[in-house]
């Protein structure tokens, strides 16, 4: 969550904010409230994205070891 938070802040400091305060003509971008969401969901993203990572390299390592564990 960390790496998430991270990333998010750099992300929004040096892309987003530039293009919404541009976008949407006020000076300080999003409320805090629409920030909160989009890094809530960002995080719920970033987990389901390794949750699947995750389970792809699990079963690849039990494929491998199935496959030299015969002989």
């Amino acid at each position: 969550m960390i790496i998430s938070l991270r990333i998010w802040i750099a992300f929004y400091d040096c892309v987003l904010a530039p293009f919404i305060v541009k976008y949407t003509h006020q000076l300080h971008g999003l409320h805090p409230k629409n920030k909160l969401n989009i890094f809530v969901l960002d995080t719920i993203g970033i987990s389901c994205w390794w949750k699947i990572v995750r389970v792809s390299f699990r079963n690849v390592i039990l494929v491998v070891a199935i496959v030299y564990s015969v002989k």
